[in-house]
């Protein structure tokens, strides 16, 4: 997407600071409209689309926070990715502006090149997400056309869309596909010994490669950065959890609001310290607390670039440190009953070439 495609919605109530965005963003080849209040860019949103909106937080009337809330709920609105301007340093004011919708943040005083870089980032998400939807809504409608011979070829098309995605974003973040690949037979041990049929385990196979989609989201300087990540990089790379629900969840695509599900719920924890929504127990959806331990054990348990592989010795005691405070108490017991079925997994479709790699072992996270 070139930026004279990108229509950029401008909502800020300092006609100053509108000025000095439209000058940035017209510059830089953008399209903008203005809106002086939160009110205003509801009315102009009725009228037209626009492929992203750049939001400030403390407007008199209806804030930041509510305006973004009022575009979700709207059905047609929803899909436009929102990025909040704000001179805030408080956290919890930005963390409520990815809980309420948003996908980034920009700090004021703006930085041209910056702003520019998130606008396209997002807009280039956007455009793949809806390149995704209509591709997977395009090849059902087409199978469902045929005969009913062909319907199983339109599940298998339907799998192999799924993986081709999920390798794509493993990739992006210095993942291999067998990353993928492996964390879906976990998902899929995991989830006929808690309880599950064949069929919706075999759902929960096929969806949770897509776990990661949302680092297509987040910028390569926070997603490759070899040190640790600050306070503000690290809240933007917890929400590639949010991004990938925001990518998934609009579509009535069955495997894709599954896959939406896990996406933005595989970080949560079982004691509701984790995110994006600091839920717990089971108000986290048992496919996210599946893919959880799966997605976990296997970047402890392969070697990377970046780290060597964990004993195994010290997995077992972390998964069982982390019983009934990070993971479902309930599945890391049935992980632990079928660990000769994880170990098989991982030696039948380890990575192809060993990596070098540190050997420090680092922490998990």
């Amino acid at each position: 997407m070139s930026t004279q495609q990108i229509k950029v919605l401008v909502v800020d109530d300092n006609p100053a600071n509108v000025a000095l965005v439209e000058r940035i963003l017209t510059k830089e080849g953008f399209a903008t409209q203005p809106a002086l209040s939160g009110e205003a860019a509801l009315l102009l949103l009725q009228k037209s689309l626009y492929d992203l909106i750049l939001l400030d937080i403390n407007m008199p009337g209806l804030d930041g926070f509510s305006t973004c809330q009022r575009i979700k709920a709207h059905p047609t609105l929803a899909k436009i990715p929102i990025i909040f301007l704000t001179a805030e340093q408080d956290e919890a004011a930005i963390t409520q502006a990815f809980r309420v919708g948003g996908v980034d943040f920009v700090r004021k005083p703006f930085n041209a090149a910056e702003l520019a870089a998130r606008i396209n980032t997002q807009a280039e998400l956007k455009r793949y997400r809806d390149f995704l939807e209509q591709r997977i809504s395009d090849e059902i409608n087409h199978r469902l056309a045929v005969v009913e011979i062909h319907q199983l070829e339109m599940a298998e098309t339907q799998k192999q869309v799924i993986e081709l995605m999920g390798t794509l974003a493993e990739t992006r973040s210095r993942e291999t596909g067998q990353h993928v690949r492996r964390v879906a037979e976990y998902s899929h041990i995991l989830a006929l010994q808690s309880g599950l049929t064949p069929d919706q385990a075999e759902i929960i196979k096929i969806a949770s490669p897509l776990h990661d989609i949302g680092k297509v989201g987040i910028p390569d300087a926070i997603l490759h950065k070899p040190g640790k990540l600050t306070d503000d990089e690290f809240v933007v790379m917890k929400g590639h959890a949010r991004l990938g629900w925001e990518m998934l969840h609009q579509t009535n695509q069955p495997l894709l609001k599954i896959a939406a599900c896990i996406a933005g719920t595989h970080h949560e924890k079982w004691d509701g310290t984790g995110y994006p929504e600091g839920i717990k127990g089971e108000e986290i959806p048992l496919e996210g607390r599946i893919t959880a331990i799966a997605d976990v054990f296997d970047a402890l348990s392969t070697e990377r670039s970046y780290k060597a592989a964990w004993p195994l010795e010290q997995i077992i005691g972390l998964f069982r440190q982390g019983r009934g405070t990070h993971f479902d108490p309930n599945l890391v017991d049935g992980f632990l009953t079928h660990l000769d079925r994880f170990l098989e997994v991982r030696e039948r479709l380890k990575d192809p070439f060993p990596q070098s790699h540190s050997l420090e072992i680092p922490p998990a996270h």
